[in-house]
C-alpha cells in the first residue's frame, strides 16, 4: 500500500484544482482534531482563486500531512497555551503558493534534504513513521511544485509549497 503513494498507477490523472478550495476540503479532516488538541488555526486564503494542475485527492493529502505535522509539533510544546497553526494561500510572480505555520518546537537538526526521506522523523515521539513529509514532496514533485522547510523566528516552522499557476491561455483545453 505504501508504494503506491510513490509509483503512479495512473489513478493520479491531474486536472485543474483551486487550492483554496482543496485547504477548505482538507480542514473539513482536520477541524475537529486540531480543536481536540486545543489549537487554533488561522485561516487566509486568498481571495480570488488560486488554479494549478494537479490531483485533488493529492493535492488534499499535501495540505492535511501539513497540518498533522504541525499538530505533533505543537502537542510537543504541552505548557504552550497558544498553539497556532497558520494556513495562508496566495499567487506571487506567477507561482500559487500555499504556506503552513506553527508555533511549535521547530524543525530539529535534520538537513533540509533529509527531512523529506522516507521513514525519517524529526519527532521523538514514536507516533508516526516519517512518511508524512516524504508523501508530501512526492506528490509536489509529481505536480511540479517545489517546497521548502524552515523554523520561524520565532519558534515553530513553516513549510512553503510552490505551484506553476494554471492559466487557460499557456494550454490547451
Amino acid at each position: 500500500h505504501l508504494r503506491s503513494f510513490w509509483v503512479d498507477t495512473g489513478e493520479s490523472r491531474s486536472e485543474i484544482v483551486d487550492v483554496n478550495e482543496t485547504v477548505r476540503n482538507s480542514l473539513s479532516f482536520t477541524n475537529r482534531q486540531m480543536h481536540a488538541h486545543g489549537i487554533n488555526p488561522l485561516i487566509e486564503l486568498d481571495e480570488k482563486e488560486l488554479l494549478v494542475r494537479a490531483n485533488s485527492v493529492q493535492m488534499e493529502q499535501i495540505i492535511i500531512n501539513l497540518i498533522t505535522n504541525a499538530i505533533q509539533a505543537l502537542d510537543k510544546q504541552q505548557s504552550k497555551r497558544d498553539k497556532i497553526i497558520r494556513i495562508q494561500t496566495c499567487k506571487r510572480k506567477g507561482k500559487i503558493i500555499i504556506e503552513v505555520a506553527d508555533n511549535g518546537t521547530g524543525i530539529a537538526d535534520i538537513s533540509e534534504q533529509d527531512i523529506f526521506d522516507p521513514f525519517i522523523s524529526s519527532g521523538k515521539s514514536k507516533s508516526g513513521m516519517g512518511l508524512g513529509l516524504a508523501i508530501v514532496k512526492s506528490f509536489v514533485d509529481r505536480f511540479e511544485g517545489s517546497i521548502q522547510a524552515k523554523n520561524n523566528d520565532t519558534g515553530g516552522a513553516t513549510f512553503t509549497v510552490r505551484f506553476k499557476e494554471f492559466s487557460e491561455s499557456k494550454h490547451e483545453v
